[in-house]
């Protein structure tokens, strides 16, 4: 039996558990593009449009974070992240249809960026996201509606 995924608005309380997830899912990929992380860094990221932040929830319990800017043509999916016992196992991939799905039905698309380090680039990839820019480090994916 699968748990069941929800969601709810971030607030200052979740700080706590943000930085420890983007510590978790995020240095690895930062350190292989050659960068340092940092906490200086990982809380401006984690404060960057924090009125669109939700916590994932799988069963009550704190599993992730969702922030997607939904404004004008092109949604903004600013950060998915999973806890590492959670990833793999199609999580991510059913929130990203779920986005998608909204986006669509408001005739819009969506883009992200993603390390070129980071193995999501493939789901984003086989979900019909396709590199507009590429950076140094980054990819700048987008899919239209």
């Amino acid at each position: 039996m699968s748990k069941e995924i929800n969601f709810r608005l971030a607030d200052e309380n979740d700080k706590p558990f943000l930085i420890k997830l983007r510590n978790e899912t995020m240095n690895p990929h930062i350190f292989n593009a050659g960068l340092t992380p940092n906490d200086s860094n990982h809380i401006e990221r984690i404060n960057y449009r924090f009125d669109c932040a939700s916590i994932v929830l799988s069963d009550d319990e704190e599993i992730g974070l969702l922030k997607v800017v939904k404004e004008g043509s092109l949604w903004d999916l600013v950060q998915i992240q999973l806890v590492s016992s959670m990833q793999g196992k199609g999580i991510g991939r059913k929130i990203i249809l779920e986005v998608l799905n909204e986006a669509f039905k408001n005739n819009v698309g969506v883009k992200l960026s993603v390390f070129k380090t980071n193995p999501a680039k493939n789901l984003y990839i086989e979900l019909g996201f396709k590199v507009y820019l590429e950076t140094e480090t980054t990819y700048e994916m987008q899919v239209n509606a």
